[in-house]
């Protein structure tokens, strides 16, 4: 059995953060071109050692079930050796079984991204002004130039199933031709770059699939925040996620989602809140206001608003 299923842990979704600020101004074509050659590349390499599992696992049954029959051969008698063919099917059949046990069920590979661009909205609301504040602030704390003309701060998103992704990722993103889109998408950086990467447990997320979003024009504003120590991580979790169900119940916001920091690896905030909206503002402000509202529970109020900083993003792809 493996480890997963020994424990009773299910292996979770991760999101890989890799922000990033160009020295040049690179167009967004440029970003899109170079993760569409990264991605294309990834999912030819995802399939050939898939396939070469496939492979491996056909090879290691096939080598077992013969060295079963023929241990077998030796206490069978001949009546029995007639049906020598359905004894092999049966136990290749109940060695599958055996192997599917020990294997991780997971799905191998990327299995979304997308690259958007930080962007600072103009307001008169003081709660909006306030926080966007405190995101600039906390840019400017992870080492970003924040607010410098003709440099943009770029994320890429990276989303994938189970931590063993992070070492296939690694083993095949790990060729030189790829350094120029590793560069440009944050995923190399050199001394001099200005960047900041996380890893992120996927706690919650609601709404439609984020991809058919992006056939239309895409804001995603993320809220940064921090458990409040005198607070137990899974109250606090349970809390916020109701809260966050209740938002996206009242105001049916396209997709939203919570990511927590895995083994709180990295500097800055350890938790976060991802929602996506189809208009840049209007939402954003009605989401903001309910947010600074909320009672319920007054601790998941003071971490998101009160302790919180916001970051605006436009969605490039």
């Amino acid at each position: 059995m493996n480890i997963y299923k020994a424990i009773s842990l299910e292996p979770k979704m991760l999101c890989c953060s890799c922000f990033y600020q160009v020295g040049e101004l690179e167009s967004n074509e440029g970003y899109i071109k170079a993760l569409n050659s990264l991605l294309q590349y990834f999912d030819k390499e995802t399939d050939k050692l898939e396939k070469n599992f496939q492979k491996f696992n056909d090879k290691f049954l096939n080598k077992n079930t013969e060295m079963l029959v023929t241990i077998l051969g030796e206490y069978l008698q001949t009546p029995l050796r007639k049906d020598e063919e359905e004894i092999r099917k049966v136990l290749r059949e109940n060695l599958e079984k055996i192997v599917q046990e020990f294997s991780l069920n997971i799905r191998y590979g990327i299995e979304m991204s997308y690259i958007s661009e930080i962007v600072f909205v103009p307001t008169q609301y003081a709660l909006l002004k306030r926080l966007e504040k405190a995101g600039m602030d906390y840019l400017k704390f992870l080492g970003f130039e924040a607010g410098k003309e003709n440099q943009k701060i770029i994320e890429s998103v990276f989303i994938f199933e189970g931590s063993v992704n992070l070492d296939l990722i690694e083993f095949i993103l790990g060729k030189k031709k790829f350094n120029s889109q590793l560069h440009i998408l944050g995923l190399a950086n050199s001394n001099e770059d200005k960047a900041f990467n996380g890893l992120y447990n996927i706690v919650y997320s609601s709404g439609a699939s984020v991809m058919k979003l992006f056939e239309k024009e895409v804001f995603e504003t993320t809220l940064l925040f921090s458990r409040p120590s005198d607070i137990e991580e899974d109250q606090f979790l349970g809390a916020v996620t109701e809260a966050l169900d209740k938002l996206w119940v009242s105001f049916r916001i396209p997709y939203i989602t919570l990511m927590k920091k895995k083994l709180g690896l990295s500097r800055g905030d350890n938790m976060m809140v991802r929602i996506f909206f189809p208009e840049e503002q209007e939402q954003l402000t009605e989401t903001l206001r309910w947010l600074s509202m909320y009672k319920e529970v007054g601790f998941v109020r003071q971490a998101l608003i009160d302790d919180g900083k916001l970051i605006n993003k436009k969605i490039i792809k």
